[in-house]
């Protein structure tokens, strides 16, 4: 997103209305373009959002982290994510909570590995480390269960010093 600049917004007004001057153009010659139409609203909305999005994430206090995490990542997933701001703001908000922090570093090696997508990655590692927590909170709530009583008498003497009659009364209390 830093490589993007926050002036994109800008630009992609200024393609927006190059575009509509070109096509008005092209109709004064009374040639009909064989263009596919877009919503340029919609995509001067996307920008707009890209750009809102991307100031935030420059201004928090987790920046750093989500610049070097996504430098890492393969050029194809850096430009997913910048093109998709609904990517990108779920990306920030895992980043705000933590979360991000502890997934992005496995994703570019399950990339690789695996030959996934970046959200496909991202979700799997996710899963990986949700069932990891769960795993760590059931083991914690075994460890501090509690212990369940039992009955024995303490022997009066040391078990080692104790007759082998009175061992096997003591033995048999038990």
């Amino acid at each position: 997103m830093a490589e993007r600049g926050t002036a994109v917004t800008k630009k992609f007004q200024k393609l927006a209305q190059d575009r509509k001057a070109l096509e008005e153009q092209i109709k004064q010659l009374g040639v009909e373009p064989d263009v596919d139409v877009q919503d340029d609203d919609a995509d001067i909305k996307s920008a707009n959002e890209m750009d809102k999005v991307a100031n935030e994430i420059l201004a928090s206090d987790y920046a750093d982290d989500f610049k070097s995490s996504v430098s890492d990542l393969p050029k194809d997933a850096v430009d997913f994510i910048g093109s998709k701001p609904e990517i990108l703001h779920g990306l920030s908000e895992d980043f705000k909570s933590g979360l991000a922090q502890k997934i992005m570093p496995q994703v570019k090696r399950e990339m690789i590995v695996k030959g996934t997508d970046f959200i496909t990655s991202y979700i799997a590692i996710g899963r990986q480390l949700q069932q990891s927590d769960e795993n760590v909170q059931a083991q914690k709530q075994l460890l501090g269960a509690e212990p369940k009583h039992t009955k024995y008498t303490t022997p009066t003497a040391d078990v080692n010093n104790m007759s082998t009659d009175e061992f096997d009364k003591y033995f048999d209390s038990l």
